[in-house]
């Protein structure tokens, strides 16, 4: 019998609601490698999630019976063992997968005999949300991390290396890829995480309820962590493992400082030590509240915490079965493993063959004018480029302005220009900054409305059009139009603005309502408006920093200026430490002399929040301490100073990098 080179491995449990959606992207997908195999590996439904399975041609299915230990990681151990593929695609029951992901991750398992094993980044949907298109998936630049462990619901290994470190432990209720993950990296391999969405992970309830938290506590869902550090006490993994999935001690630790200072209390006669305890943990819990702007999410994130430490200590009681639990002879076998026949057109073009953008006439008197600035990056302007010429409204113009001197990347763009004459490339004999370079676009633009792009940014395929939609239909003569953004960082992805926008903008953008900033903000790549609005309201010349802040507090000031906002994101703004960008500076005293030029503009309550929060983020960041006692004098002298905006300061200054996005990571869930 021929041997497959890919076998796709499904786990379900009472997933007929999905198992056909499902299988028809897999099967669709699995075109392009006619000889794959899908096996699914079902505990017990008792739903028709395995008749329905069994009316796809080719699917192998192996039955777990309820009298087993009914887990995830069981399924994946039973369905690895009867796979034979050279590559492995394990996949959840309540998946969709995305097209384009699996042809990359095996391309990369291909070239790179180091990894062993590839993730990607996964959708959440609610169970009955409508089907997603093609254009409502986010685009990617397909950036590579390495990860600590892969997701289970979608990753991709190598036969070899599992087969090698010992695959999953099917015994486990959780936490089984973390756990394979530390034998996988002892090993020698790296895990890799595409930055690219692979598929939609539909759920029955919202993730963030307190019913959910309290369902995988009953499901035994939080016992996985205590079964990993019986298995792994005595060995090197043990810290390892205790320090990268210790979420669990958290609460631990809290309440072993609760007990220390009621025993101190009762040793010392000295009430302070208790009270002391009590105040810190009452304003824990408040600060909580207010980063989660909701006192049930609070208490929700307590219980949470709370439920995985009592199931931490309950699985670590929990004894494996017996080694020969799950042998393959014990299972039934609903079908027979046959390989997929469908017949691939060997016509069709592939992907990388597809032109690099639609053809077009050009357009002489454009709906939509787009302005890119851009200098020496020509990889990452080669992509704003794309994801602006890819846009559902086509009746557009690109105009790039490259500031300065940049061979290199205006040969990238005249390549593109071949194909799509709607780019326009404006190259500066010199360097004059983002806001002259943005301006010298605006000159060029001939469109009707005019929409920002910085370089290192990307546009989703539907931004303009849902954007025009709401400003042609607006009531200002001037409308601003903006929407949310995908904030992409080397470690995850998250939506922003966190506050819908309001007037005036000042108050919004600094007026920070929790202990972190970034709550509010309208990003410069999301910004639409009509060409006549930028025309009376240019960039200031030569401003290095703040310039789309400063720019919308003067456009807001206008009579018949007003705020659109499309609430979704349609923007993806990548976040990377170490990349500089066409207006980027972290002088403090600049920031305080702009400020201050533009103090008539904003109210005093405003102009103290910016000193407080954004120049003090930035004088800390260079290690600046002459700032400290000036910045936080003219918040008083100037303005009228708020007590989180304060806490906010002294956190600034006090704390260190590193403690602050671990608290910010724990309550906010944004990336560390």
């Amino acid at each position: 019998m021929y041997k497959p080179f890919l076998s796709v491995v499904v786990i379900t449990k009472d997933q007929a609601w999905n198992i056909r959606r499902l299988l028809d992207s897999v099967l669709t997908e699995l075109e392009a490698w006619p000889s794959a195999e899908v096996i699914l590996a079902d505990s017990a439904s008792a739903d028709e999630t395995v008749s329905i399975a069994s009316t796809f041609p080719g699917v192998k299915i192996a039955r777990l019976r309820g009298e087993q230990r009914l887990t995830p990681a069981a399924g994946r151990y039973v369905g690895f063992h009867h796979s034979t593929g050279d590559l492995i695609l394990f996949l959840d029951g309540d998946t969709e997968l995305i097209p384009g992901w699996l042809r990359i991750g095996i391309d990369l398992l291909q070239t790179k005999s180091e990894v062993a094993g590839v993730g990607g980044i996964f959708i959440d949907l609610l169970k009955d949300a409508p089907v997603r298109s093609a254009s409502d998936i986010p685009a990617s630049a397909n950036s590579l991390h390495d990860m600590g462990h892969l997701s289970g619901c979608v990753c991709l290994y190598r036969r070899v290396v599992l087969e090698q470190v010992g695959g999953f432990n099917p015994y486990l209720y959780s936490e089984e890829e973390a756990e394979l993950a530390l034998r996988i990296r002892r090993a020698g391999y790296r895990l890799i995480e595409i930055q690219r969405p692979a598929v939609f992970h539909r759920q029955a309830d919202q993730p963030q309820t307190l019913s959910n938290a309290l369902a995988r506590s009953r499901r035994r869902l939080l016992y996985g962590g205590g079964q990993v550090l019986r298995q792994l006490f005595g060995t090197p993994l043990f810290l390892t493992f205790a320090r990268e999935r210790g979420r669990a001690f958290i609460p631990l630790i809290a309440m072993l400082a609760g007990v220390s200072a009621l025993a101190t209390t009762r040793i010392t006669n000295d009430s302070r030590w208790i009270e002391g305890f009590v105040v810190i943990a009452i304003g824990g819990f408040f600060a909580l509240a207010i980063r989660k702007h909701s006192l049930y999410q609070a208490v929700r994130s307590v219980v949470a915490h709370m439920l995985l430490l009592e199931g931490t200590i309950a699985g670590a009681f929990v004894s494996s079965p017996p080694s020969d639990t799950y042998l393959i002879d014990d299972l039934e076998q609903a079908t027979r493993p046959t390989f997929l026949s469908t017949a691939v057109n060997q016509d069709a073009p592939s992907p990388d063959d597809l032109p690099p953008a639609r053809e077009s006439v050009h357009n002489r008197n454009p709906f939509v004018t787009v302005v890119i600035p851009t200098r020496n990056r020509p990889e990452l302007v080669v992509r704003a480029v794309r994801s602006a010429l890819l846009q559902t409204v086509t009746d557009l113009e690109v105009i790039v302005v490259v500031d300065g001197p940049d061979p290199c990347t205006v040969s990238a763009l005249e390549f593109i220009q071949r194909t799509d004459a709607r780019l326009r490339v404006v190259a500066l004999p010199q360097n004059v900054g983002g806001s002259d370079a943005r301006n010298a676009g605006i000159e060029y633009a001939v469109g009707e409305w005019i929409a920002l792009l910085d370089d290192d940014d990307e546009w989703l395929p539907q931004k303009l059009e849902k954007q025009l939609a709401l400003g042609k239909n607006s009531s200002h003569r001037f409308p601003v139009i903006s929407c949310e953004i995908i904030g992409r960082t080397p470690t995850s992805d998250y939506i922003a603005p966190q506050r819908r926008p309001f007037l005036p903008f000042a108050d919004y953008a600094w007026g920070q309502r929790g202990l972190f900033r970034g709550e509010g903000a309208l990003y410069c790549p999301t910004l639409v408006g009509p060409r006549s609005l930028f025309k009376k309201c240019l960039f200031t010349s030569g401003l290095r920093r703040h310039q789309d802040w400063d720019w919308l507090i003067r456009a807001f000031a206008l009579p018949g200026a007003g705020l659109e906002f499309v609430s979704e994101p349609l923007v993806i703004c990548h976040f990377e430490e170490d990349r500089g960008s066409v207006s980027s500076t972290t002088d403090w005293r600049y920031s305080l002399n702009w400020v201050n030029r533009m103090q008539s503009y904003v109210v005093p309550e405003s102009y103290a929040a910016f000193l407080l929060t954004s120049l003090s983020y930035s004088a800390a960041q260079q290690g600046d301490w002459s700032a400290f006692v000036p910045l936080l004098v003219s918040s008083f002298r100037r303005g009228k100073p708020r007590a989180i905006h304060l806490a906010m300061y002294f956190g600034t200054w006090l704390l260190p990098m590193r403690c602050r996005r671990f608290i910010r990571s724990i309550t906010q869930g944004r990336p560390k």
